[in-house]
């Protein structure tokens, strides 16, 4: 027996052998990990995962701009797909880096 600290689509795809840990929040309560928790962060050993894009090769590459407007518009569907489990940023959050993609390629509406 130990204890690991690891993703949580690995949990998923081993829950069967692992067991997940609550873990107290700063309101005092023990929290599970679920796609619930882990989304609205209140799972304190959530994380989010970042994709980083340089703002030149946006604004020149269309294809990269594509990818980066597809990812957003799809608010997270591949990150949902079964198999991957990777839980997907609250809807709002989708929107919002949407918005932030159109300014800097210049298609603001």
């Amino acid at each position: 027996e130990g204890i690991g600290f690891f993703a949580y689509n690995f949990y998923k795809e081993n829950e069967n052998s692992l067991k997940a840990v609550k873990v107290k929040g700063d309101d005092g309560k023990a929290i599970g990990p679920n796609q619930k928790s882990i989304q609205d962060g209140s799972y304190p050993l959530s994380r989010p995962l970042f994709i980083y894009a340089n703002n030149k090769k946006l604004k020149s590459n269309d294809v990269f701009a594509e990818f980066m407007k597809f990812t957003l518009e799809n608010k997270g569907k591949a990150a949902e797909a079964k198999g991957v489990d990777y839980v997907a940023l609250p809807e709002k959050d989708y929107d919002a880096q949407l918005k932030k993609l159109e300014k800097i390629t210049g298609e603001s509406k």
